[in-house]
C-alpha cells in the first residue's frame, strides 16, 4: 500500500489566518486513487525547517505533497528548500517563463522581476503547468519516492491536480483495484441520528469503507467502495445507493458535491415552475445561493430584502395591523410576506424566511434563533415556526437551509 505524507507550506497556515482546505481536499482525492495519507504537516517559511522535513518524510513515506511556497515574493521558499533537500540544483525553464509573461501579457500588466523565479525549478523535474496563475508545479521523482509540488491557492491547486498531477501518479501507482468515492448528502438530521440508522451497514457491505462527515447544517454519508472491475464496481454502488436511500429517505437530498441549492433549481426546471423569495432575518442569503447556480433565470423569478416593518408593507402589502398584533417575526407575517411575494411576481411559488438571527433582538417570547418560514403557491400557504441555536452567522445559513429543503420536499410530493 503506497503511504502519503501531506506537507503544507506557510506562516498564514501556522498562526490561523487562512484555513487549510487544501489538506481535506487532496487527502479526499489521494483516497480515491486507493493512496492513504497517513499524515499531515505545515511548516512556516523557512527553509532550513523545510528541507528538513523533506528529508524526514522520503525516509518514511512513498508520496510527498507538498503545497504553498510557489510564490515570486521573498517569503515563497518552497521550491529552493525542496530542491536543496534533494540535492538538486535549479534550473531556468523556458516553457514556464514563456507562460508566465504571456498571462502578464495578456492581463495587460507589466511582469516583475521577481516573477522570473518561478521559472526556476529543479533539474529534472516534471513541470506541472498552471492554468489559473503564474507559479508552476512539479514532480521529481527519487528512487521509488516521488515528491510533488503544488501552489497553495486552492483555485490553482485544484485544477492543477485534476489536470497535471492525477493522471501521473495513477500511471505512477496504477491501483490493484477501482475505488471510488460516494457522497450521500443529508439534511434535517443530527450525525448521531444518521448514525444510528445506518448502524451495521457495515457489515452489509464488506467491500466498502464508510463513514460521516459533520458539514454545518449537513451530515454526509461517504462509502470508499472496492471493485476489481467497472462493471463490478458500478454493481456495489447500485447496492449500496438502495440500502442508504431506503435507511435515510428523503433526508437524503443529493449525492457528490450536489449542493442543496442546485438540486432545488433542477426540481423546479424539470417541473417548470419559477420561485420568488422575500427574505427578512436571512437579509438575501437564499437567493444569493440560488442565483449562485448557472441558469438559475430560468426558475428565479425575483428576490426582496424586506428587513423593517415598513419594507414588509410596502413592498409586499403584509399589513400594518398583523404586524402590530403578531410582530414581524411571528407565523401570520410570514404567510403574508409569503403571499405578497407570490402576487406581486411572475412565479409559481412564494418563499419568505423572518426571524431573530441575533445576538440580540431576543425575547422569553421569541429568543433569538425564532425563525418562521412559509411556502406559498396559487391554492394554499404553509408555514412552520424553527428555533435554532448557534451564532448569527450559523442561524442565518440554518434559516435558508430549512427554507430551501422546504421547497425540495414541496417539489417531491
Amino acid at each position: 500500500m503506497i503511504r502519503a505524507i501531506l506537507i503544507s507550506i506557510g506562516e498564514e497556515l501556522l498562526t490561523g489566518t487562512v484555513v487549510n482546505t487544501n489538506a481535506a481536499t487532496l487527502s479526499e482525492e489521494l483516497l480515491a486513487l486507493g493512496i492513504p495519507v497517513r499524515a499531515h504537516l505545515t511548516v512556516g517559511d523557512v527553509r532550513e525547517e523545510i528541507q528538513e522535513t523533506v528529508r524526514q518524510a522520503l525516509q518514511e513515506f512513498d508520496l510527498v505533497l507538498i503545497t504553498g511556497g510557489l510564490g515570486p515574493t521573498e517569503d515563497d521558499r518552497t521550491t529552493e528548500s525542496v530542491a536543496a533537500a534533494l540535492g538538486i540544483p535549479l534550473e531556468l525553464h523556458p516553457e514556464s517563463l514563456e507562460r508566465i509573461r504571456a498571462i502578464f501579457e495578456y492581463l495587460g500588466r507589466t511582469m516583475m522581476p521577481n516573477n522570473e523565479r518561478q521559472a526556476y525549478l529543479p533539474r529534472g523535474a516534471e513541470i506541472l503547468a498552471n492554468n489559473r496563475g503564474t507559479a508552476p508545479g512539479f514532480m521529481v521523482a527519487v528512487g521509488r519516492r516521488t515528491v510533488c509540488c503544488l501552489p497553495g491557492v486552492p483555485s490553482e491547486l485544484q485544477p492543477m491536480f485534476q489536470q497535471e498531477l492525477k493522471p501521473r501518479l495513477l500511471q505512477r501507482y496504477p491501483a490493484k483495484e477501482l475505488l471510488e468515492l460516494v457522497t450521500y448528502r443529508t439534511f434535517g438530521l443530527p450525525e448521531s441520528e444518521v448514525d444510528t440508522l445506518l448502524r451495521g451497514i457495515g457489515q452489509e457491505f464488506s467491500f466498502a469503507y464508510w463513514g460521516l462527515r459533520a458539514r454545518y447544517p449537513e451530515t454526509h454519508v461517504r462509502f470508499l467502495i472496492r471493485a476489481s472491475d467497472s462493471r463490478e464496481l458500478e454493481e456495489r454502488k447500485a447496492r449500496v445507493r438502495e440500502r442508504v436511500r431506503h435507511l435515510l429517505g428523503e433526508f437524503i437530498f443529493g449525492e457528490g458535491k450536489e449542493e442543496l441549492e442546485k438540486v432545488v433549481g433542477d426540481s423546479l426546471r424539470n417541473r417548470g415552475l419559477k420561485l420568488a423569495v422575500a427574505e427578512s432575518c436571512t437579509g438575501g442569503l437564499v437567493a444569493d445561493r440560488i442565483t449562485n447556480i448557472l441558469g438559475s433565470s430560468d426558475y428565479f423569478d425575483r428576490g426582496v430584502v424586506v428587513y423593517s416593518h415598513s419594507a414588509k408593507t410596502d413592498l409586499l402589502g403584509v399589513p400594518v395591523g398583523l404586524i402590530q398584533q403578531y410582530g414581524s417575526v411571528s407565523g401570520p407575517v410570514a404567510e403574508a410576506m409569503a403571499r405578497g411575494i407570490l402576487a406581486r411576481s411572475q412565479a409559481d411559488l412564494g418563499l419568505a424566511i423572518t426571524g431573530i438571527a441575533g445576538p440580540s433582538g431576543g425575547s422569553e417570547e421569541k429568543p433569538v434563533g425564532t425563525v418562521h418560514v412559509a411556502l406559498a403557491d396559487k391554492t394554499k400557504v404553509e408555514e412552520k415556526k424553527y428555533l435554532f441555536r448557534g451564532t448569527r452567522d450559523q442561524i442565518k445559513r440554518m434559516s435558508s437551509e430549512v427554507a430551501l429543503d422546504r421547497v425540495r420536499r414541496y417539489l417531491l410530493k
